[in-house]
């Protein structure tokens, strides 16, 4: 039976730290982050760690709704937030194409970071979330007021934003 069990999937803490750590950034020059970032070992663990919090989120009942991922992650997350410390492309990227998701784990955690998830003062980075964002293809309205207020679709207007497809969906969002 492959079934994971509630017990295996809360008590175990999830490696993300160290995982993402010792994998190095393989996404930086790429014209297409989103598939770069899919394709790279320091993505999977991003993605991985968000699915395992996704997992844990259904199978605990006692969490507060707005909050429902394990802190050790929540805590990973918000750290690397300050790109001094990870200043990798691809957890920019699985920031913005993930966010809806993030967003379900806790709320008031996105709409308190967004700036930082999307840095302005960061060009590189900032392109990397946005791109992550267009590419999720579905314009959300709790994320389209929020970036939209914020000047980040102005912001967009601007940027070089590759591949031309993803140009197509800002323009499908403003």
């Amino acid at each position: 039976d492959c079934a994971v069990t509630e017990r295996a999937v809360t008590s175990q803490p999830a490696p993300m730290s160290k995982s993402v750590n010792i994998t190095p950034s393989s996404a930086q020059g790429e014209s297409d982050l989103v598939s770069a970032t899919l394709n790279s070992p320091k993505g999977r663990v991003v993605l991985a760690t968000i699915t395992y919090s996704l997992r844990v989120a259904r199978l605990r009942k006692d969490r507060v709704a707005n909050q429902r991922w394990p802190s050790a992650i929540r805590e990973e997350f918000t750290k690397r937030l300050d790109r001094r410390y990870d200043d990798s492309l691809e957890f920019s990227v699985s920031l913005g194409e993930y966010l809806i998701y993030l967003y379900s784990l806790d709320k008031g955690w996105v709409e308190q970071n967004i700036d930082l998830i999307f840095p302005k003062d960061s060009e590189v980075h900032w392109l990397a979330a946005f791109t992550g964002y267009l590419a999720h293809g579905t314009v959300y309205n709790e994320f389209y007021d929020i970036l939209r207020s914020r000047n980040h679709y102005e912001k967009g207007r601007t940027a070089s934003i590759q591949p031309d497809r993803l140009r197509e969906r800002l323009i499908h969002h403003i």
